[in-house]
């Protein structure tokens, strides 16, 4: 008699229905493992629901180890510490589809996850959780106030808990606030050093995103966060220090200027008709010449960045379309300074002039092969519209 092979399971939408958005099958499996083998315990409800993630209140054993983080508890098992049960915090990610729209946004440009794939929801979900345990790590090698992760399976993070044993630290929104003018500055102080010492923009920071327990400040949600050379990292960046000014000025603090701020942070200076008005999340500020459109504002750039001690240095890459202004604008002003009607220190001002262009155009000029490489591309891209 021929035997006949066990049927496989046929996967239905079942097996992807969810509890709170969050606890599928494969996620609730996890879980149980982990309570089965005793590295996780005392699981109780959802702490919180945000619009990415559910956080949980637990306790967690300080063996949990995965193969993505190796974290200081890792290191006192080596050494031969005994194991103990700590405080922890469960975020776990939404696996519904359509909590994903915003998300990839801030995934596109970073250049850490390029060859990953944005397409499959489920693929985006752990990568998400990937992003927050590589920006978390950042902080906490920057010496930033934050939890640090334990454990990373899937969609789910375990991290340390901020606050006391089953009593999680209350948001900056809700927590009462002695000295809230340190408080302010601290919040000043995390922005600063998530872009110089960890490179990151929170893009979400608000007091909703901050926690505060015993007189210290905690960045928490930044699974969101950017690298500072991200397509929208400056109007992140903008978004948050108004967010924490706005908050702020509400309950009496004399904040400093935003545009102070941005300046301080970045190096960047803004530009003078700027100057007078307080910067919004929309507003362009240019930071290298290939960013600057025409022969004025180019020539009242660089003045700008020359007057300003925080200047680091011009950066050197340049469009075909920035060139070619420069070498336009520096063929008239050769032409005027050749002209017999100027006196001879308008003509040795004009040759300043041209020297200098001339210089700028010399280090941001690119080579043949980029030319041809932009140029297909650009036909290429006419191609397709027509």
């Amino acid at each position: 008699m021929k035997e006949t092979r066990p049927e496989r399971r046929r996967k239905d939408k079942s097996d992807r229905a969810t509890v709170d958005k969050v606890l599928d099958k494969r996620t609730l499996k996890v879980l149980e493992r982990l309570q089965a083998r005793g590295k996780l315990t005392n699981l109780w409800g959802s702490l919180c629901t945000g619009k990415e993630s559910n956080v949980y209140l637990a306790e967690a054993s300080t063996s949990l180890c995965s193969k993505f983080i190796k974290n200081r508890y890792n290191e006192l098992e080596e050494t031969g510490d005994l194991e103990e049960m700590i405080p922890v915090a469960v975020k776990i990610f939404k696996t519904s589809i359509m909590s994903f729209r915003d998300r990839e946004r801030y995934i596109r440009s970073e250049k850490r996850f390029q060859r990953f794939c944005t397409s499959n929801p489920r693929k985006l979900i752990k990568l998400w959780a990937e992003k927050e345990v590589r920006n978390l790590k950042r902080l906490g090698n920057a010496g930033i106030p934050s939890p640090e992760p334990i454990y990373l399976k899937n969609n789910i993070l375990i991290m340390t808990q901020i606050g006391r044993q089953g009593e999680v630290a209350p948001k900056l929104r809700d927590a009462e606030i002695e000295d809230i003018e340190g408080c302010y500055l601290q919040c000043v102080e995390i922005i600063k050093n998530m872009y110089k010492k960890a490179g990151l923009v929170h893009a979400d920071l608000s007091e909703f995103n901050l926690l505060y327990y015993e007189g210290v400040v905690y960045a928490i949600d930044v699974g969101q966060s950017v690298e500072i050379d991200h397509d929208n990292a400056q109007r992140f960046l903008i978004m948050d220090i108004n967010n924490v000014n706005s908050f702020f000025g509400k309950k009496g603090v004399n904040t400093i200027r935003g545009n102070d701020l941005f300046e301080e942070i970045t190096g960047n200076v803004i530009p003078s008709y700027l100057k007078d008005m307080d910067i919004v999340k929309d507003v362009f500020i240019p930071s290298r010449v290939s960013e600057v459109g025409n022969l004025e504002d180019l020539v009242a750039f660089k003045a700008e960045r020359e007057d300003s001690e925080s200047m680091e240095s011009l950066s050197c890459q340049s469009s075909i379309e920035s060139e070619s202004c420069l070498e336009d604008s520096s063929a008239n002003l050769e032409g005027e300074a050749k002209d017999g009607g100027d006196s001879k220190e308008e003509k040795k001002k004009k040759k300043r002039a041209v020297k200098e262009l001339n210089r700028i155009r010399r280090a941001s000029r690119i080579s043949k092969k980029e030319k041809k490489k932009i140029f297909k591309k650009y036909i290429g891209m006419k191609k397709r519209k027509s």
